[in-house]
């Protein structure tokens, strides 16, 4: 016999949906057309076919047998129904909760376009699509520091914060690409021998990844894009003195730039051998003081914040991540 809803079973609705949990009980949600057919072009497409005159009922109004599973249209209905103005979940929690992928999957399955597009803006809050969010991120992260200011020491030895793993398959199973440059970008900061299962290994600050849910074509893109990572940042810091900007500059300003030679090329070594690329340039990029001349400390910083945006707008082609 199946069993009303608690919370979703509204007595002035027009339509029963029934939906069988993990346990095979029967669930129904009496529900509205007018809701369903406003969030889902594939319910009001539906909702429009004349009815069968053999069409099941269920407490007096049309009943639709759906073969999803009741906890997650129980998800969707909530989601449709109950006010957001809390996110879904909280920012920055280690893993998406099981609701996003139900949203996610009936959203695409039921077509709820603007349903989709809330809960893929969550996701990104968690990992940016720009270069400038990923840096105001990378900073309140940088700001969770206990009282004595020793950064990210307030954070357990479990690593609350975001998996890159865990985001990189839920990217794949649920179709949102978007998140995929900056999980594989984070991913490749980290050491496979701090795991979140063996956090004795990990300082109590230290990024982690459930590497178990990679599949071999992830780890195959992540060391694709480190190489790749590398090689354009080595490229676009080399320096020379060929451009004619730079003679002209060394000629009037008196400047025979080789301090700006000899920083430049430091900043390519710090690159090379730091896990995280963008995180060295960005900080070369504001330190207050340079050993060169202001014209050339202020050609280093722009070609710095060049290469940065380079890397960033590269990261799908490096890590294969393209159609």
């Amino acid at each position: 016999m199946a069993r009303r809803h608690a919370s979703l079973y509204f007595f002035d609705g027009n339509i029963v949906l029934m939906a069988s949990n993990n346990f095979g009980d029967k669930i129904v949600f009496r529900v509205h057309q007018s809701i369903l057919s406003h969030y889902s072009t594939v319910f009001a497409d539906m909702l429009t076919m004349p009815p069968a005159r053999e069409a099941e009922t269920y407490d007096g109004v049309p009943l639709v047998c759906l073969p999803d599973n009741a906890e997650e249209i129980e998800s969707l209905l909530k989601a449709i129904y109950l006010p957001r103005s809390p996110p879904l979940y909280p920012r920055l929690t280690r893993c998406a909760p099981r609701v996003i992928y139900h949203l996610l999957n009936l959203s695409n399955k039921y077509e709820m376009n603007q349903l989709r597009l809330e809960v893929v803006h969550q996701l990104e809050a968690d990992w940016p699509t720009s270069l400038a969010r990923w840096d105001q991120l990378e900073g309140e992260i940088a700001g969770l520091a206990d009282s004595d200011g020793d950064s990210m020491c307030s954070l357990s030895t479990e690593d609350p914060l975001p998996d890159p793993a865990s985001a990189i398959q839920l990217a794949h199973e649920c179709q949102v690409p978007t998140i995929l440059p900056a999980a594989f970008y984070h991913l490749s900061r980290l050491t496979i021998r701090c795991q979140l299962d063996k956090p004795s290994r990990c300082k109590p600050w230290r990024r982690t990844a459930n590497w178990g849910l990679l599949t071999a074509g992830d780890l195959r893109r992540l060391l694709l894009g480190r190489e790749g990572l590398l090689q354009i940042a080595d490229s676009m810091l080399s320096t020379g003195a060929s451009d004619v900007d730079s003679q002209i500059h060394w000629m009037v300003d008196r400047c025979r730039g080789s301090q700006r030679i000899e920083v430049m090329d430091k900043i390519r070594g710090e690159c090379q051998s730091a896990p995280d690329i963008l995180a060295t340039l960005r900080g070369c990029t504001a330190m207050e003081e340079l050993p060169t001349c202001q014209i050339c400390r202020r050609r280093i910083r722009d070609r710095l914040k060049q290469v940065r945006h380079a890397l960033w707008t590269r990261l799908p082609k490096l890590f294969q991540l393209e159609d």
